[in-house]
């Protein structure tokens, strides 16, 4: 409506590798830690304090082991994939991870969104002022959490393909050539509460 999408818009996706196994605990357990402070007003949540919700945490972080060709490993980094806990964990990460980012975005009246490890966003500026933006916002960050970044006219985000035509929106299913083409792509990579 507002007529921000251009013939010269580019789509832009990133994808945080392997985010539910690397996130760096002692981080996750500050970065919890400053999301239950800010978003509680007495210091509880049903119950529980802040406190002894991140000594919980901490707790399961310490006592993460895995059995891998029948030897017993500590879990020194993330948590179990697809787990719920690691699910929240990882959000919240992600929530102040991209914040700057998201800022910046916004200011410049681009749109942007994130799905756990998957962020989409608008660019009306060049391919490069886009790659430094992104350099400049996320310096520090790749090194812990590597990124897998697409730039393009036509872009796939969360199995959609996206693309414009004379400043209007296309979307299209995309489905991954490798998945059985009766199946929804979400059944595969979403819990059924998120697609419900």
């Amino acid at each position: 409506d507002k007529h921000l999408l251009k013939p010269t818009t580019l789509f832009a996706t990133f994808h945080v590798n392997d985010l539910c196994t690397l996130l760096p605990h002692e981080e996750t357990i500050e970065v919890l830690e400053r999301f239950l402070n800010e978003n509680t007003s007495n210091g509880y949540i049903q119950g529980l304090s802040i406190s002894t919700i991140i000594e919980l945490v901490r707790l399961v972080f310490k006592k993460q082991v895995f059995l891998f060709r029948k030897r017993v490993y500590k879990q020194i980094k993330g948590g179990i994939a697809n787990s719920p806990l690691t699910t929240v964990l990882a959000n919240i990460y992600m929530y102040y991870w991209q914040a700057d980012l998201v800022k910046s975005l916004v200011e410049k009246n681009e749109v942007v969104g994130r799905c756990l490890d998957e962020v989409f966003l608008t660019w009306n500026g060049s391919n490069g002022a886009l790659r430094s933006l992104l350099k400049t916002k996320m310096a520090n960050r790749e090194e812990s959490m590597p990124i897998t970044l697409a730039i393009g006219r036509k872009i796939s985000y969360l199995n959609v393909k996206i693309y414009h035509t004379q400043g209007k929106l296309r979307t299209k299913i995309d489905h991954d050539r490798d998945v059985k083409p009766r199946l929804l792509p979400s059944l595969l990579d979403h819990e059924p509460l998120m697609y419900a």
